[in-house]
């Protein structure tokens, strides 16, 4: 803005000669320089939205400080793998220095806010006098808790909740950071996004364009630059997203009562062992399961695409029972499937 602007206006002071030229290309670079610091800038945002490439994203260690009644509890939280996989470890103390009983019995249930995520209460497994541990999955990015019910022998049952935010799960592991366009048609408000994005950098373009040719003041050259940022950040936001190969695609079958019809005997045939006939994760094999089945006709699903649900299904889910069905169904009888599970919350046409 002070720079290039000088050098031309003393260029114009010269009889056009070597030295204009060399003024010229002067500005040339001071402006190329300040493009490049620009875009260096807007790099470094989009890399610091990426897990660091030398480890993958994993739930942090933490630990908490909890006082039951006379007990003081210890409880430590520790990735174990890049799969959601935590491990939990218990330090149990009376706060009178009495010894623990052996018959103390600890449990530790993990489980996600808003969302039910079939996990159960587990026993954790004494390995000290007043020392416990389970093991425990994570299975998706979000708010969590983890509720310890002690046991005291001869005493009432005491318990505490602990909070924590997960940045990763399960069910995030295999998604990456894509370019995806397919995301614009994802929701009306993607859309929208997009199209504001668009015609914020169309009105930068004619700012700076106007700016730099005397037709509008010097002042208007941030603006334009502003107005840049504002849009591509409006555009990136929704194209740039963490997703699976699949999640912005559309199922290819119309939602007919014959597809429905094909996809419902497919899942009674292969899916209702675990998730039961009415997909509520109540099947026979359920019980022994941890985490259980997901229950399909919960709130959740509607968080998650057609594609997200033909990537599971394909796929399967890594730390849970849920095996990947891509040899056993055609890509046809999977959006069967999707469409067919669909229906368990919408409602059959």
């Amino acid at each position: 803005m002070r720079l290039s602007p000088a050098l031309k206006r003393q260029g114009r002071t010269f009889v056009p000669s070597v030295a204009y030229t060399l003024l010229g290309r002067c500005a040339v670079l001071v402006q190329t320089e300040m493009i490049l610091i620009i875009g260096a800038i807007c790099l470094a945002a989009v890399l610091t939205t990426l897990p660091p490439a030398e480890r993958p994203a994993q739930v942090t260690q933490s630990t908490w400080d909890k006082t039951l009644d006379d007990w003081h509890l210890r409880l430590t939280m520790s990735p174990r793998g890049d799969r959601g996989q935590v491990q939990f470890d218990v330090a149990l103390e009376h706060e009178h220095g009495q010894e623990v009983p052996r018959d103390t019995q600890l449990f530790v249930h993990l489980r996600m806010r808003g969302h039910d995520m079939g996990t159960m209460r587990r026993a954790a497994i004494p390995v000290a006098a007043g020392q416990y541990t389970t093991p425990g999955l994570i299975s998706m990015a979000g708010n969590w808790e983890v509720e310890i019910t002690l046991h005291p022998p001869q005493a009432a049952a005491l318990t505490t909740t602990c909070e924590f935010e997960a940045a990763t799960g399960t069910l995030d592991q295999d998604r990456s950071r894509r370019l995806d366009l397919a995301a614009i048609q994802s929701a009306p408000l993607a859309t929208i996004s997009c199209l504001l994005g668009l015609l914020l950098g169309v009105l930068a373009v004619v700012t700076l364009w106007a700016s730099h040719s005397g037709r509008m003041p010097v002042w208007a050259t941030p603006l334009g630059c502003f107005l840049m940022v504002c849009g591509g950040y409006l555009v990136l936001r929704v194209v740039l997203v963490d997703a699976y190969p699949t999640t912005y695609l559309k199922n290819p079958l119309p939602a007919t009562a014959e597809t429905m019809g094909q996809g419902q005997t497919l899942f009674q045939t292969h899916c209702t062992t675990c998730h039961g006939r009415d997909g509520q994760g109540n099947g026979p094999a359920a019980a022994g399961l941890t985490p259980r089945p997901a229950d399909l006709t919960a709130a959740h699903v509607d968080d998650h695409t057609d594609g997200d649900l033909f990537w599971w299904l394909t796929h399967g889910l890594p730390g849970t029972a849920m095996p990947a069905w891509q040899e056993q169904l055609s890509e046809t009888e999977r959006w069967l499937v999707v469409h067919y599970i669909r229906s368990l919350r919408r409602g059959k046409p």
